[in-house]
């Protein structure tokens, strides 16, 4: 999560996106048609949007996130960048379906890999006649589920995890039909983000906000993550019944015997806010 964070906006050789919203962009959209890779060309302006302690899904992030497989309170988190690693080369390299991004350092083009990804992506380099740097579109949303394993199916329940569900950070990928999930880290029981703001423009957060407006997520230059983490397996004798700080969030544990920890870092949107500087 923090290295997603540290890498959200990175979009190749383009300095940015600016595009102005006029309403958050759906977290769900997979590119499958031509209006849904101009809807992901769009939400690339904010590389960062995140949930506040959700008591429901909101009806667009359901369509990739069952309800069933989110646990009540906890927030939510968006991530939007392109692959690090390595550029594509066209046509070879592309898969059909999924997302990429070729830029410049002016220009950037969205679109889907495959047998029209040459016609597809026109952007040249500077010699005029090699194409432009192409690289693999990567969204992630992250969330804390009630269990890792269900007992059957996709969606947690009672039985899962051989009948003691263990809340578990879990992570959302866009993929070439639509959203994977990866279980990343078992025991994670609570998410809470704040958000820095920078309403300043020199890179650096003037005040932290648990759910920005519209206008402020593109201004977001760092997270701070707060975790609470619970052990797999409970303690005989052991009572906690502490309570427990994540950011602004006061979290009462149930008096249960499993043991808690809570941990917290800020995390430095690094393209978001270098760009500012």
């Amino acid at each position: 999560m923090q290295e997603d964070i540290q890498l959200a906006g990175y979009y190749g050789q383009i300095g940015g996106v600016s595009t102005t919203l006029a309403a958050m962009p759906d977290p769900c959209e997979t590119g499958a048609t031509t209006d849904g890779l101009d809807a992901i060309g769009d939400a690339l302006s904010l590389p960062i949007q995140g949930f506040d302690s959700l008591s429901s899904l909101p009806t667009a992030l359901g369509v990739c996130l069952n309800a069933g497989n989110h646990l009540d309170g906890t927030d939510i988190l968006v991530v939007r960048r392109s692959d690090a690693e390595n550029d594509v080369v066209l046509p070879v390299d592309t898969v059909s379906g999924r997302v990429y991004l070729q830029s410049t350092p002016s220009e950037l083009m969205v679109g889907r890999g495959g047998s029209t990804a040459v016609a597809t992506f026109t952007l040249l380099r500077k010699d005029a006649a090699t194409p432009a740097e192409l690289r693999r579109y990567v969204e992630r949303i992250y969330f804390v589920s009630p269990c890792n394993v269900p007992s059957t199916g996709t969606v947690c329940d009672a039985a899962a995890d051989n009948g003691r569900p263990i809340p578990t950070l879990k992570r959302l990928d866009i993929g070439v039909s639509g959203f994977t999930v990866t279980p990343l880290v078992e025991g994670i029981e609570n998410l809470q983000l704040e958000y820095g703001i920078d309403s300043s423009n020199d890179g650096a957060p003037d005040r932290y906000e648990n759910d920005p407006s519209l206008a402020e997520w593109r201004d977001v230059v760092a997270v701070r993550v707060g975790l609470l983490s619970r052990a797999t397996e409970p303690t005989a004798g052991h009572v906690d019944d502490r309570s427990y700080v994540l950011g602004d969030t006061t979290i009462d544990a149930p008096g249960d015997a499993y043991k808690r920890q809570a941990y917290s870092v800020a995390v430095r949107a690094v393209n978001q806010s270098g760009r500012r500087e």
